[in-house]
């Protein structure tokens, strides 16, 4: 593969994007390796997409504007691919942005090995604002034998008041933990089945024959359907899914989130073990008490992380650990350190609503002591007027 000859087709996926599209655009714009033609699908948008995309394009004809209907994101990505020039595909999604080196470090990890069907790397976090967060989201240690995936599917964000280490902590592997090099290439079926290894599509580049042998994503899957996708090519192909050791996306987190939205996560998990019960039963058989307990836990912690009420985030680990509680044994430290987060969680908020209450309490017996002084006042002074 001559690094140059090679067009790789860029897609966005956009519904009412216009806050933060044009920083994606720009991080196409700015990457080093210049054949790419970028493919901004726009999935019903109601704001200024549409306007955004038209003033891009009359500065370049790389850009192209695809208009549909509102089917999800599923439906705009496989449009996407159906309608690229590439061999290689990369995703970005409309509040993500790409490092300047992107696109170049990914094509030398395909030339220099014919065998990888999928390559991602690491990702730095972003706030809603853009700033940078010093965290890397590299995977998570996974007891699989894989790795921890992002957010969405189960993307890999530190829940903690620290980051983790984007280098390799060879004193890890003793306890069971894997390296980062090793979570980056050793990946196996099972370890798509529970988590995302890469973190987001934002941070995938894949060469387009790939889609040929397994398809697109599953039209009607709005959760892990990422995932599900990764699992079906490391199941059903000999293409191998391996990482660059580098940050080479940035991947926006956000501070809102409701209750609903974690357990229609774990609906969209739930859809993706009937699909992989299909073509991988025996994977299934096999993993999937822990591989639930995993992304249970994974939920308890997004929970926490997003300040939901804390018998969300108890609910989901309490079921992680019902599910397996071997949990324990394969990450003891990750999973201590989600119990103490959620459960002690749930203590404060108790504190603080009995708290409460107690001062209600006394507020009412102020008042009510207030008034009865004052009835009593009154009644002394009409019995002076007797």
């Amino acid at each position: 593969m001559s690094n140059t000859n090679i067009m790789v087709s860029a897609i966005i996926p956009a519904y009412n994007a216009a806050k933060f599209l044009p920083a994606a655009i720009a991080s196409v714009q700015q990457q080093t390796y210049m054949n790419w033609e970028l493919l901004i699908i726009n999935d019903g948008s109601t704001d200024d997409t549409v306007e955004i995309v038209r003033e891009h394009q009359k500065k370049s004809d790389r850009i192209h504007l695809i208009n549909q209907t509102n089917q999800g994101v599923s439906a705009a990505r496989n449009q996407g691919i159906a309608s690229s020039r590439g061999k290689i595909i990369a995703f970005l999604d409309a509040d993500d942005q790409w490092l300047p080196n992107k696109l170049h470090q990914h094509l030398q990890h395909f030339q220099s090995n014919p065998g990888l069907g999928v390559s991602f790397a690491q990702v730095e976090i972003l706030d809603q604002t853009g700033e940078l967060t010093r965290q890397v989201s590299s995977s998570s240690p996974s007891e699989l034998g894989g790795v921890k995936g992002k957010e969405e599917g189960g993307k890999v964000l530190n829940p903690l008041p620290f980051p983790l280490s984007p280098f390799p902590r060879p004193h890890l592997a003793f306890l069971g933990w894997q390296t980062t090099s090793s979570r980056l290439t050793d990946l196996k079926p099972e370890s798509f089945l529970s988590e995302n290894p890469t973190t987001t599509t934002s941070n995938w580049v894949i060469r387009k024959e790939v889609f040929s042998q397994v398809g697109g994503f599953c039209p009607y899957m709005s959760y892990s359907e990422d995932l599900e996708w990764l699992l079906r090519v490391s199941c059903t192909t000999d293409w191998q899914i391996a990482g660059i050791n580098q940050v080479l996306t940035r991947y926006r987190t956000s501070s809102s989130g409701l209750s609903s939205n974690l357990y229609y996560m774990e609906a969209g998990w739930n859809q993706l073990v009937d699909k992989a019960r299909i073509y991988a039963p025996k994977l299934v058989e096999q993993h999937f008490a822990l591989a639930q307990a995993l992304h249970l836990r994974y939920l308890a912690r997004r929970a926490f992380r997003l300040k939901l009420p804390s018998k969300v985030g108890v609910d989901f680990i309490t079921r992680a650990l019902d599910s397996d509680w071997r949990l324990f044994f394969h990450q003891p430290q990750r999973t201590l350190f989600t119990l103490v987060a959620v459960f002690g969680a749930l203590v404060i908020e108790r504190i603080f609503l009995t708290n409460r209450k107690v001062r209600e309490g006394r507020e009412g017996n102020t008042v009510r002591l207030t008034k009865l002084s004052v009835e009593g006042r009154k009644e002394a002074g009409e019995e002076k007027l007797q």
